[in-house]
């Protein structure tokens, strides 16, 4: 890379941040998020927070200023990365062409190492149980936020719950011989804010002033 970008990349990304925020795909933060977290340029979880935001626009300008919050060695792996996964925008930015080796930055390709192998099927069996905040798979995003008050009082309803169900908990469901792979199996289960499955994305505010006002739409498990 040349070295007066390698200087200026940090003002660059501060100067071009709205641009970028605009003209970067969701698809393009998704490659490039997952690209800086495996070298470690942000976080596993600022990875996550970014690819939760709700629209391509807030997706890229999260990223971006995480990047400019790490200095100048994160906005040049950055720029980098840009300059590998979308050659026209970095030269826009830069105003050099991108010039890059596939040696120079170790990007991978944006489907993940595990989803590579050949796994066997799963079978989810849950029984007598409470779930809650739960992820079960590969790539899923979960933000959930609530006030206290609603913290408190759900989890008092909780233990109100674990105390009736306890009486029939030793009174074990067997597993149904007839379940077959990539199967979900739930009996006398609470589950609430769960995914399961590949590739999804969950955002929920709670707030004790709408709970009244407010209907929660059922879970949809895929």
């Amino acid at each position: 890379m040349d070295s007066t970008v390698v200087k200026s990349s940090d003002k660059q990304l501060k100067c071009y941040l709205g641009f970028l925020s605009k003209c970067m795909t969701g698809h393009l933060v998704q490659r490039m998020s997952n690209c800086l977290s495996r070298s470690r340029t942000i976080t596993a979880y600022e990875a996550q927070f970014i690819t939760s935001q709700p629209t391509d626009m807030q997706k890229a300008s999260r990223l971006i200023q995480i990047v400019i919050k790490k200095g100048q060695n994160a906005c040049s792996s950055f720029l980098t990365c840009l300059g590998i996964c979308d050659p026209v925008l970095y030269e826009n930015v830069t105003g050099f062409p991108a010039q890059f080796k596939q040696e120079d930055h170790q990007h991978e390709e944006e489907i993940p190492f595990s989803e590579k192998l050949q796994f066997t099927p799963c079978i989810i069996n849950i029984q007598n149980s409470s779930l809650t905040n739960c992820i079960i798979g590969n790539n899923n995003s979960q933000c959930i936020t609530c006030d206290q008050h609603y913290l408190l009082t759900q989890n008092d309803a909780n233990n109100v719950n674990e105390m009736a169900d306890s009486q029939s908990h030793d009174q074990l469901i067997p597993v149904q011989e007839t379940i077959s792979g990539n199967s979900i199996h739930m009996e006398r289960s609470n589950i609430e804010y769960v995914i399961i499955g590949d590739h999804n994305s969950m955002t929920v505010t709670e707030s004790s002033e709408a709970e009244e006002d407010t209907e929660i739409e059922p879970e949809v498990i895929s």
